[in-house]
């Protein structure tokens, strides 16, 4: 992951040459859930991180970023509440256009790193909790969202990011059917020029 962090940044830096560039850290809210064989509802969660875009033209740019983004989602079956906490390191590539003032929309890539994954499962004979070994380690996905920049800086923007990757290794059993994140964030920010 250090390596593909370091080549985002190499990249943002070589295209800074004569470009305006801004960073861009973010909080926001995530409602994920996980979308495929299983019923799945909300959990929701916190995300956080530092961005940054570098602008090609005035109006039209690139945002990349880190991002560490509580997901998962809650279920039930024979009896039992079961919560799975997935939490990814996400690192977005965007490209993001100006198009009316300080409305913006954005999308493009995103790679996200699992960093911790837990399944809780509850029912009437009490609680367990235990890690994921059947979790796979990296997703790709797709995001699109929509954002507005008033004049000092602060933004807001509410984006929808859908992994293409099945969250479940392919040796896992039948209890471990086909899931993809999905996840809708809602952040605030601040963006200011270096």
């Amino acid at each position: 992951m250090k390596k593909i962090v370091f080549l985002l940044l190499l990249c943002v830096a070589c295209c800074m040459n004569a470009q305006e560039f801004h960073l861009i850290p973010k909080v926001g809210l995530n409602l994920a859930n996980t979308t495929g064989e299983v019923d799945s509802k909300v959990r929701p969660g916190l995300n956080i991180g530092l961005g940054g875009d570098v602008m090609l033209t005035e109006r039209f740019g690139i945002e990349t970023g880190v991002y560490y983004s509580m997901q998962g989602s809650k279920y039930k079956g024979g009896g039992v509440s079961y919560t799975d906490k997935l939490d990814y390191i996400n690192v977005p590539v965007y490209a993001k256009e100006f198009i009316y003032k300080g409305l913006y929309v954005f999308g493009g890539p995103q790679f996200s790193f699992n960093v911790n994954s837990e399944n809780k499962a509850s029912s009437d004979y009490g609680t367990t909790v235990i890690g994921m070994n059947v979790i796979r380690k990296f997703d790709c996905g797709v995001g699109l969202g929509a954002g507005y920049q008033f004049e000092r800086g602060l933004l807001i923007s509410l984006n929808y990011n859908i992994g293409l990757i099945n969250v479940n290794k392919s040796w896992a059993s039948d209890s471990n059917p086909k899931a993809n994140n999905s996840v809708v964030q809602l952040n605030v920010g601040w963006r200011f020029a270096l």
